[in-house]
């Protein structure tokens, strides 16, 4: 287990760390508590222990991990301990989970945990910047207003979402008159060719041969498409608040929580109120098409916040 915590443009990673110890009478203050308690009785003391730090490029916005796909079918179709490790041939492959990391200059960069190196790898790398002017102009802007990035601020932060499933993750990148979703299918493509064999004595040795050792399959994401988010909402596209990825269904079905053009405030809702809608758009990655399952209308005009339901 591992907790992740992110400050401007640097991540710290922790290991959770658990430890057992028995609790006994005399460490308590209060006396009446000394009966109560058991001498045999253990609890558990939980610790955060730092494992690495390091930057990124830019100002992080928003983190999500990202499920390998395989990963999660095995965790669901077996009850063994290592349900991240597949055998074949004698070799065993490790898939692992990874991190979806966007910056605030319309950016996002997939990262996962080697464990070889005990560092974090890039595993792909994603932008949606355009260049101002004409042809062969070098002024680089960002593709939602144009602002140069280098001077961009974002005051409304770009939103990462991954499936539960692995299947793909999505980034939406907003301001006050726009709005883009950016799907980005998973990846299988970016897998590790070094193979790591431990010998008997505990030393381990770098090798490439068939059949020996652990070959180590980060989750990463593919090229992007754009989900026509403004073909789906209409004029209310500019108002998207919030989405998520639901469980259970058969393809990745993104919930959007906008609010309806033109929007309310406080001082009008005597006037106009309940704003707010849903609606559900499963994606075809493959075909990168998609189609509206359901819609919900007149919702509170305070909802801001979507989180998904495991079944």
């Amino acid at each position: 287990e591992n907790v992740i915590v992110a400050s401007g443009n640097r991540l710290t990673i922790y290991s959770v760390k658990r430890r057992r110890r028995k609790e006994r009478g005399e460490e308590c203050d209060d006396e009446e508590e000394k009966e109560d308690l058991n001498e045999d009785e253990e609890i558990v003391q939980i610790r955060l222990e730092v494992i690495s730090e390091f930057d990124v490029n830019g100002t992080i916005s928003d983190l999500c991990v990202l499920k390998h796909p395989k990963r999660f079918l095995m965790e669901t179709n077996t009850t063994n301990n290592n349900t991240n490790v597949s055998s074949k041939k004698g070799t065993k492959t490790r898939y692992l989970d990874g991190l979806l990391i966007t910056i605030r200059e319309s950016k996002a960069v997939c990262v996962c945990w080697d464990p070889e190196t005990r560092k974090c790898v890039s595993t792909s790398l994603h932008f949606w910047e355009d260049f101002a002017g004409n042809e062969g102009s070098s002024a680089a802007t960002t593709s939602i207003d144009g602002t140069s990035s280098g001077l961009r601020i974002g005051n409304v932060p770009i939103i990462g979402r991954a499936d539960p499933e692995g299947r793909c993750a999505a980034v939406l990148l907003r301001n006050e008159e726009k709005a883009k979703v950016k799907i980005m299918p998973a990846s299988e493509t970016s897998t590790s060719s070094n193979y790591i064999k431990e010998s008997s004595n505990g030393s381990k040795k770098m090798t490439k041969k068939e059949g020996e050792g652990t070959v180590y399959v980060p989750a990463t994401m593919g090229s992007s498409f754009d989900l026509d988010v403004r073909k789906i909402l209409g004029p209310s596209a500019a108002f998207v608040r919030d989405y998520c990825f639901l469980h259970g269904y058969g393809e990745p079905v993104l919930m959007i929580l906008y609010e309806s053009n033109p929007p309310t405030w406080s001082g009008r809702l005597s006037l106009r109120m309940d704003t707010c809608k849903l609606v559900a758009v499963s994606i075809d990655c493959t075909k990168k098409k998609y189609t509206i399952v359901w819609t919900r209308e007149k919702l509170p005009s305070a909802a801001y916040s979507l989180f998904p339901v495991p079944n």
